[in-house]
């Protein structure tokens, strides 16, 4: 395998691994807060007590396929044939754009269940930005992975 073919294939497989962090954020997060989950968590973040309750373990294994299929996804868009002219960039950016949302969503909707905030309309609003923010995370793997080979009619 010639050098230029081995970096491209270890860039791509940096960034596939980049897309499986927030699930090990998640079961690390996961294991620390295990003695304190509630019984029942809330997916939205509004100041009314109407909002929908979920049983923990339903978030748990929810949270925990959402995350592993994003990253068993960018593990087989990375895992294209080198000599491809398609790069793995795009896939890869949706595959960690979907982790990093998800693992934010768990983050603050356990955090929030666990110690409710004093003033629930501003770190609701806050956590919801964040959270959109977080599938920015995609960028990372996009930014690792390698570029497209372009080819031309005219070379072919």
């Amino acid at each position: 395998m010639p050098a230029m073919e081995r970096e491209i294939r270890t860039r791509d497989a940096i960034a596939a691994a980049t897309v499986c962090i927030p699930f090990l954020v998640f079961i690390a997060t996961w294991i620390a807060w295990a003695d304190r989950l509630p019984p029942a968590v809330s997916l939205r973040n509004d100041i009314s007590d109407s909002s929908p309750m979920f049983p923990t373990w339903v978030v748990i294994v929810g949270v925990a396929i959402v995350l592993a299929g994003a990253g068993i996804g960018a593990i087989f868009a990375a895992a294209g044939g080198v000599g491809d002219t398609q790069s793995p960039r795009v896939p890869l950016f949706w595959a960690g754009a979907v982790a990093g949302f998800v693992c934010a969503i768990w983050i603050f909707q356990i955090l929030f269940a666990i110690n409710p905030p004093m003033n629930p309309g501003s770190a609701s609003a806050v956590a919801g930005f964040t959270t959109i923010g977080a599938a920015a995370y995609g960028l990372i793997p996009f930014l690792i992975a390698s570029k497209p080979k372009l080819r031309h009619a005219w070379a072919a």
